[in-house]
């Protein structure tokens, strides 16, 4: 896929290691707050990267096709050589 599409996988990467980092680090500090009125900040910042997440995840799989499509491709030329 990075042979093909190199911007897109990278900036795919980039997101979902930002937001999978932001994710983690908000269920801890919502753990660990006190305020129930700190909780609810960051349960709703919780619900809108979530949905960004979900988002993400969606958009990758409208262009995943494109490395299944390259690695088939690839395996049969190996397998009729």
């Amino acid at each position: 896929m990075f042979a093909y599409q190199p911007k897109l996988l990278s900036t795919y990467c980039h997101l979902s290691v930002f937001l999978d980092h932001f994710l983690m680090l908000l269920q801890y500090e919502q753990r660990a707050c006190l305020d129930q009125t700190t909780a609810f900040l960051y349960s709703e910042q919780l619900k809108i990267l979530g949905q960004f997440q979900k988002n993400l995840d969606k958009c990758w799989r409208s262009v995943r096709w494109i490395s299944d499509f390259a690695s088939i491709a690839r395996e049969r030329a190996y397998l009729n050589r």
